[in-house]
C-alpha cells in the first residue's frame, strides 16, 4: 500500500520544537484551515495561502496606522500591523521604514534583541536616508553593539 504523503504539520510535529502559548494558538488554527475540506478539496499547506498577500495601498492604510499606535503607545499593535504590511509588494524604502519602526516598538516593550533583529534586516536593505541621518544605524549602535 503507497504511504500517504506527509503534509507539512505532519513533518513539522515531527521535530520538539520550543513553543509559547501564542504559538500553539496560531499553529491550531493554521492547521485547522489546512485541515479543513475547501469546495471539496483539501486546502495547501503553501504560505501563499496562509498568510496571502495584501495591496500596497492596503500596507500603505497600515502603515499609517501602526504610526497612531505608535504615537499612542499601542506598541503590541504597531507591531502586528507593521507585520501584516510586510505582506505587501512594497519598495525597499518602505520596508526599511516598517522595520525600523518595528524595531522601535520592540524596544519600547523591553525586547531588545527583537529590536536589533528588525534594525539589522532595515540595515541589509542598504538605504541611505535623504538628509544624510541614518536614524537605524544609530538605534542600532545604541541599543544592540
Amino acid at each position: 500500500m503507497p504511504q500517504k504523503p506527509e503534509t507539512y504539520f505532519e513533518h513539522v510535529t515531527k521535530f520538539q520544537i520550543p513553543v509559547n502559548a501564542k504559538d500553539m494558538v496560531k499553529y491550531d488554527t493554521i492547521k485547522f484551515m489546512c485541515d479543513n475540506k475547501h469546495d471539496g478539496k483539501k486546502m495547501s499547506d503553501s504560505p501563499e495561502n496562509l498568510f496571502p498577500k495584501i495591496s500596497r495601498n492596503d500596507a500603505i492604510e497600515m502603515i499609517n496606522q501602526a504610526d497612531m499606535a505608535f504615537e499612542e503607545q499601542k506598541y503590541r499593535k504597531t507591531i502586528r500591523l507593521l507585520g501584516q504590511a510586510l505582506n505587501a509588494p512594497l519598495s525597499d524604502f518602505d520596508k526599511g521604514y516598517i522595520l525600523y519602526l518595528k524595531g522601535k516598538a520592540y524596544h519600547e516593550i523591553g525586547n531588545t534583541a527583537q529590536a536589533c533583529h528588525q534594525w539589522s534586516l532595515a540595515i541589509e536593505l542598504g538605504l541611505a536616508h535623504p538628509t544624510g541621518v541614518d536614524l537605524i544605524s544609530e538605534e542600532y549602535r545604541k541599543h544592540c553593539t
